[in-house]
């Protein structure tokens, strides 16, 4: 089994342009392969090189390519609606919840996990770092009037800062509340350059952390519901979208499920330590 990564020195620029371009992900295999099939993906599985591992890995088995497209969870879920891919994997249920019931996509199913956290300077001048949920360390930031920076996107990290502010009755607005429309890779370049805090994934600021002067602040390790961060994949309708190659798509999605798949994702680490589990390990009682 082989475990693919960049250089993790190059993924702060890399996130800026990736979130900046839209242009399509270069292909992990290279040019031989034998069918190829466009996927869209969100900014945080590509900024962390998870998926390009299980990517190059199924290439290895099927000779199928698997062609990634960058973006957050809101606009990964049009392209799957518009028929311009045959997959998407997102992170934002409720998204993903009208999508389905609309027939925009078909047979979702969860692959992987992960937390979410506050990350900021290592000074941190609101205090949050003694805290264990994201509405208490939210609220500090409110009071204080700290900068934190909104990736704006629709992505599944705003979907779930948006539940928080909502679950405080909070509507966050003035000079300390910066909206930026970054990826997740981008979103924390500019946090460290700006000593701003912002919503982010385990997995992500786990990678980029070590190249710039962020931290993660809220203990994740409490059971804190809006914590849990599952990413599924979804399937174009076939019945709209006939064009498409739905069996090489339900091909890749069992292969996310199968053993090799979700040993892939086990096996992925970062000096030891795990942006992301298999979806066997998930806690249940919360999308």
């Amino acid at each position: 089994m082989r475990i693919y990564r960049r250089n993790v020195l190059s993924m702060g620029a890399t996130a800026i342009v990736g979130a900046g371009s839209g242009c399509l992900a270069s292909p992990v295999g290279g040019d031989r392969y034998d069918a190829m099939i466009s996927m869209a993906v969100t900014t945080s599985l590509d900024d962390t090189e998870i998926i390009a591992s299980l990517n190059l890995e199924h290439q290895a088995r099927t000779g199928t390519l698997i062609r990634t497209i960058p973006r957050g969870s809101g606009a990964a879920l049009r392209l799957l609606r518009d028929g311009d891919v045959v997959l998407s994997m997102a992170h934002a249920p409720a998204l993903e919840d009208e999508h389905l019931d609309a027939g925009h996509a078909v047979d979702r199913r969860p692959i992987l996990w992960n937390r979410f956290t506050v990350v900021g300077p290592p000074a941190d001048p609101a205090g949050i770092g003694q805290e264990t949920t994201l509405t208490t360390a939210f609220e500090q930031i409110e009071a204080g009037g700290h900068l934190f920076l909104s990736r704006g996107d629709d992505s599944g990290t705003h979907q779930r800062e948006m539940e928080v502010w909502e679950a405080l009755g909070i509507d966050p607005a003035g000079d300390w509340y910066q909206t930026i429309g970054q990826g997740m890779g981008g979103t924390l370049v500019q946090a460290a350059h700006r000593n701003a805090y912002t919503l982010a994934d385990t997995g992500t600021i786990l990678v980029m952390s070590k190249h710039l002067n962020l931290e993660a602040l809220v203990d994740t390790t409490t059971d804190d519901p809006l914590h849990r961060n599952r990413y599924s994949i979804l399937a174009a309708n076939p019945d709209r979208h006939p064009n498409l190659d739905h069996e090489l798509a339900r091909e890749y999605a069992e292969f996310l499920l199968s053993e090799a798949g979700q040993a892939i994702i086990d096996d992925f680490n970062i000096d030891g330590e795990h942006p992301f589990w298999p979806i066997s390990t998930f806690p249940e009682g919360r999308d």
